[in-house]
């Protein structure tokens, strides 16, 4: 800050950065600049008398002296011609005061330019108007993966009940104790038992669900296509005392399993089959078991005609885990929706229509939110540029006028992070909306991975411009106060949870060594 009083400026207390004034030059640069007035100055050598440097030789010449001599020696007493000598800095006082009115004009907050200059703030303007579109956006768009997200888990929960075995809703909710234990089974009749009901329930789930559920069938016989069933085991040896040699490589194996045919009854018979085949499940060595399998669905939102139909091929599941060896095959079920290309004609002219009219709408509104993004990037960058020219020009003055560098501190004066975050949010905003208009014409799938991927863009987006507001609280005097007290308690909050993480880190190593075993967590 010395370099800025330097320069004729000091702090304002309302800045939330270190934000100065100019309020005017200090005398040692108004001496500087009147130095400075003819690009130099003329300097003579001092007079001497040269009665004082002879100690009192009289003037006058002696009876006896020759003419000549005393006329060199007036000659010789007079002084010789001025010699100007230049300056290193060439800086004129009006180029001074304008350096000085470009400081001022840099630190003043928009508020009062607004007030004394007159001038609009294009940037705070801009930046109200895009936090308030990116709302807008953001809760459409927490509308729509709201919709499609919940549509996903209430269709996994419906496969769970229509595929396996036993299973009911306390397997469904968390609570403590819970109320049911774990959804596994524990011997070769039961694990069996399920898996017959499981090849059952799946050709049979298009005629018992109340959803639009379609198996994938072979285009050249018509049929459904069969379940793959999948084990991987150790591969170890076992001798006739008890003992064995277990090796690091695990056995994969695959084959198809059918509906077994008695005349015109299908049994269903896993056991029965693979007996039949020569498949042999080995149950003392097996890591897990997996039933997998397709089926056809789609969603379709009538309320909300955002995107239309959707169809997609879901891939499902069934896993047998008994990888800790304990006896216990924990069950499970995972689904993969994969979007696909509707077959035929789901909605109605006028529902397509109204369809084709709001996707139009959202994807203009969009494209508005990328160039509100666009123009305040391109503000923000200006600025930057013209903070970068002014740093440049305020260093070369304190280096070629003042003869010295200009601190590092004094650097920071001039580089505005505030201008840097918006630009990030910036760049964010536009790509999450870019990637939202692709999910709105259908170039990218519908899928809770792209839903992740543009929610996490737009979210960052709208996270960081909600910051970037913190700055233009900060120029009025209410707001600023509380903005300097985080600031300057930041660090303080900081040392305290370290300190508060220390603990919390040692009680907690500490509990979980100890109790983690015996609790149920």
């Amino acid at each position: 800050m010395n370099d800025m009083a330097d320069l004729g400026i000091e702090p304002s207390p309302r800045a939330r950065r270190p934000t100065v004034f100019i309020i005017g030059l200090n005398n040692e640069m108004e001496d500087m600049a009147g130095v400075l007035r003819n690009y130099g100055s003329f300097t003579s050598p001092p007079h001497t008398d040269s009665n004082q440097e002879n100690g009192g030789v009289t003037d006058a010449v002696t009876e006896g002296s020759d003419p000549l001599e005393k006329k060199s020696a007036d000659q010789s007493s007079e002084p010789k011609p001025a010699t100007m000598n230049r300056q290193k800095s060439y800086y004129t006082p009006s180029m001074v005061d304008e350096l000085r009115k470009r400081n001022r004009l840099f630190f003043l907050d928009p508020i009062t330019k607004l007030t004394n200059l007159h001038g609009f703030p294009w940037k705070l303007s801009l930046q109200i108007v895009k936090l308030v579109v990116i709302t807008v956006q953001i809760v459409i768009f927490g509308a729509q993966r709201e919709n499609t997200l919940e549509y996903f888990e209430r269709s996994d929960l419906t496969y769970r009940h229509l595929l396996l075995k036993d299973w009911n809703v306390a397997y469904e909710t968390l609570p403590y104790p819970p109320a049911a234990g774990q959804y596994a089974v524990y011997n070769l009749s039961d694990l069996f038992d399920h898996m017959n009901a499981v090849m059952e329930r799946y050709y049979k789930i298009p005629d018992w669900s109340l959803a639009s559920i379609h198996h994938n069938k072979d285009n050249e016989t018509g049929h459904a296509y069969p379940i793959r069933l999948c084990f991987n085991a150790n591969d170890f040896i076992e001798y006739p005392n008890g003992s064995y040699i277990v090796s690091a490589t695990v056995l994969h194996n695959c084959t198809d399993i059918h509906p077994v045919d008695h005349g015109d009854i299908k049994a269903y018979d896993v056991q029965t089959y693979l007996n039949k085949h020569n498949f042999t499940l080995p149950f003392n060595r097996t890591l897990d078991i997996t039933l997998s399998f397709y089926l056809r669905t789609f969603h379709l939102n009538l309320v909300e005609t955002h995107y239309g139909p959707t169809c997609y091929n879901v891939s499902i599941s069934v896993v047998y885990t008994n990888s800790e060896r304990s006896g216990q095959l924990l069950i499970d079920l995972d689904t993969e929706p994969t979007e696909i290309e509707c077959a035929g004609k789901i909605m109605s002219e006028e529902a397509e229509s109204q369809q084709e009219a709001m996707t139009a709408k959202l994807i203009a509104f969009d494209a508005f939110v990328m160039v509100i993004c666009f123009f305040s990037t391109i503000l923000c960058s200006r600025s930057l540029k013209r903070c970068n020219k002014l740093r440049q020009d305020t260093a070369k003055f304190f280096k070629l006028h003042k003869g010295k560098p200009f601190r590092f501190s004094s650097h920071l004066e001039y580089i505005n992070m505030w201008y840097i975050i918006i630009i990030c949010n910036d760049l964010l905003t536009v790509i999450g909306s870019a990637f939202k208009i692709e999910l709105e014409t259908r170039v990218f799938s519908i899928s809770s991975e792209n839903y992740e991927i543009c929610s996490i863009l737009l979210g960052l987006g709208v996270f960081l411009t909600y910051i970037g507001i913190l700055r233009y609280l900060g120029f009025f005097k209410s707001y600023n106060i509380l903005i300097l007290t985080l600031k300057t308690s930041f660090p303080h909050v900081l040392r305290f949870l370290v300190c508060a993480i220390c603990l919390f880190a040692g009680f907690m190593l500490c509990g979980w060594i100890v109790f983690s075993p015996y609790h149920i967590k």
